[in-house]
């Protein structure tokens, strides 16, 4: 179902209609699990998660602060049973193009120890959420109906620039630190808000143009790539986890690092792009945008 809000209705209305009907999507992929596959129903519904935290984000400054972290923990929560079982089914894949990669990843005997592994962890991931699964749908019902009585308010466009402006200027203070330390945990953090800006912008397209098209296109491929750099730290501490020498551990953290390379040069060419003006201009530029397609 579409992530979008529609012009010529009240925003509060709109909005509160989007997180609804992404909250109704993700109940949907939870109960269909059995027919689509365990792991592409959950990846689904934790992109509606995602998405439904990314709106309330965007609308921080009208629900008050005391609301915000209270709906936004409740759909995090949700989202974190979820997890574990897309983690796992995200390290085997990543594993599988690993050894792709890698001549001698292909049949190194330790990965393919860590290989077996992770599939006898992921039945047991999906063993565990089969008990929780009814608790899942039971919390995330609730949150959906809560939807309906948010009190946003009465919005206007520039509420949502406020809410534009201040996911800017997280996302872009997120990238200075992982510029000047790029740790894992600082990489993903800025991955994190880098989304959240995706999700907006997403969100409100009805409202912008192809003017800022290429813009969305590179945030979108920033986020892949930081995406896929995630992925490969989450295989090197598997692989950290799982390796009984430090030889082995060695070698192989050798060339996951040396694959890392090229996706973090390519990640910060990107966000001194995206992120090279300051919050105000941002804003001023889709104000802009916005202006133009009223007329």
């Amino acid at each position: 179902m579409a992530y979008e809000i529609k012009k010529g209705g009240e925003l509060e209305d709109e909005l509160r209609r989007a997180a609804r009907r992404q909250a109704r999507c993700a109940v949907r992929h939870l109960k269909e699990r059995n027919a689509r596959g365990v792991g592409e129903s959950v990846h689904e519904a934790r992109k509606n998660l995602k998405k439904i935290r990314g709106l309330i984000r965007l609308v921080r400054a009208n629900l008050g602060k005391k609301f915000y972290n209270k709906e936004n923990r409740s759909f995090r929560d949700i989202a974190k049973v979820l997890s574990a079982r897309r983690d796992v089914e995200v390290l085997i894949k990543t594993l599988k193009k690993f050894r792709s990669a890698h001549r001698f990843a292909a049949s190194n005997p330790a990965l393919t120890k860590l290989h077996k592994s992770l599939i006898k962890q992921e039945k047991e991931v999906a063993g565990k959420m089969k008990h929780e699964s009814k608790q899942v749908l039971k919390n995330l019902k609730s949150a959906r109906r809560r939807t309906k009585d948010w009190p946003i308010g009465k919005i206007k466009r520039s509420d949502l620039c406020i809410g534009f402006k201040a996911t800017y200027r997280r996302g872009r203070r997120a990238f200075q630190k992982a510029r000047t330390q790029p740790s894992p945990e600082n990489l993903h953090e800025w991955r994190k808000r880098v989304k959240d800006l995706g999700y907006h912008f997403a969100l409100l397209k009805q409202f912008g143009s192809k003017r800022l098209g290429s813009y969305c296109t590179d945030l979108t491929l920033l986020g892949d790539r930081l995406g896929d750099d995630h992925d490969l730290v989450m295989l090197a501490t598997a692989v950290q986890a799982n390796l009984p020498t430090p030889h082995e551990f060695a070698t192989i953290s050798k060339s996951i690092d040396a694959s890392r390379k090229p996706l973090q040069k390519s990640v910060f060419r990107l966000g001194k792009k995206l992120y090279a003006e300051i919050p105000k201009t941002f804003v001023v530029r889709i104000k802009k945008d916005w202006a133009r397609q009223r007329k």
